[in-house]
């Protein structure tokens, strides 16, 4: 696998995570504009923004009965994101380099006859810190290609997520900066301000209806290809590059999503073995045989 220093976009993977963990606590310049549903909402203006940017807003607040795994499994599905992210129209992954490092490609919803849709292709990285911490970083690069007609490329300095640990579950901190450059209503602007914090409770919802998606662990050797979620049906599909002799573990909710551990896991190939654990654990092992081969592994009803 290769260094971190060796990956693609790491100098601009590298500043969003300069700016997440400089901004996360800061109260410096910081103006708080409201507090709903328990959920602080703040901004910040950075001098030199030309008048498209928008200021960086932060949301901060306590999410019940999750893990930070969990809340972030939740977060960055674009399957179940679409649920508590209502601008989102599409999102995908365009290059894998490792289990947390990646390119994206996401699509916003316009506002018809008002605001074309906005699309950013942007790098991802993750960290997990000692105290089970983890830090979520998304932000625009150039890889030379452009927006089809139709569409504008908005520039994302930073998407960010910081989850801590709580003993009610997680504390959740939410900061998005960027810049949709071209001409918005202010009004779409100020709504699009106040949408970006309130969308830590609105995970909070999704998750209390739905639950949250099932998810591999970080142990996996295998390379992972393709993770789809289909929400409403309560099926997640993990395709995968299989190495011979890995063993690792996969969760899903065996209470909300899955009541009282009803999950199917099924895997596409018989070289590989399925041990549940009778609480949203599942270990799967992969046979020697596959090394190599393409499988799928599938959690429904």
């Amino acid at each position: 696998m290769s260094s971190q220093t060796e990956l693609p976009y790491t100098a601009e993977r590298d500043q969003a995570f300069a700016l997440l963990r400089q901004e996360a606590e800061s109260t410096d310049g910081w103006e708080e504009f409201g507090n709903e549903h328990g959920v602080k909402m703040e901004k910040k203006y950075f001098p030199g923004d030309d008048g498209s940017a928008l200021p960086l807003v932060r949301g901060r607040g306590i999410v019940n009965g999750l893990t930070p795994r969990q809340f972030l499994a939740l977060v960055v599905n674009p399957g179940s994101r679409k649920f508590w992210d209502e601008r989102l129209e599409e999102g995908r992954t365009m290059e894998r380099y490792t289990l947390t490092e990646l390119k994206f490609h996401s699509i916003q919803k316009g506002v018809k006859f008002l605001v074309s849709p906005r699309e950013i292709v942007g790098r991802q990285g993750r960290v997990t810190k000692d105290d089970g911490t983890i830090e979520l970083a998304q932000t625009s690069i150039d890889d030379g290609s452009s927006a089809p007609s139709g569409r504008v490329r908005a520039t994302l300095t930073l998407g960010g997520w910081v989850i801590r640990p709580h003993e009610d579950g997680v504390d959740v901190t939410y900061m998005v900066k960027a810049n949709p450059n071209g001409s918005i209503p202010s009004a779409a602007a100020n709504r699009l301000v106040t949408e970006i914090p309130g969308c830590i409770f609105k995970a909070s919802e999704v998750y209390s209806k739905r639950g949250f998606p099932p998810y591999v662990s970080d142990g996996i050797r295998s390379s992972i290809v393709t993770e789809e979620l289909d929400y409403p049906a309560k099926k997640f599909t993990l395709t995968i590059t299989a190495k011979g002799g890995d063993v690792f573990d996969m969760f899903y909710d065996a209470g909300i999503m899955y009541p009282k551990d009803s999950a199917v896991v099924q895997v596409s190939d018989g070289g590989a073995t399925v041990t549940k654990d009778g609480s949203g654990k599942v270990k799967i092992e992969i046979g020697q045989e596959l090394d190599g081969k393409q499988i799928q592994i599938t959690v429904k009803p």
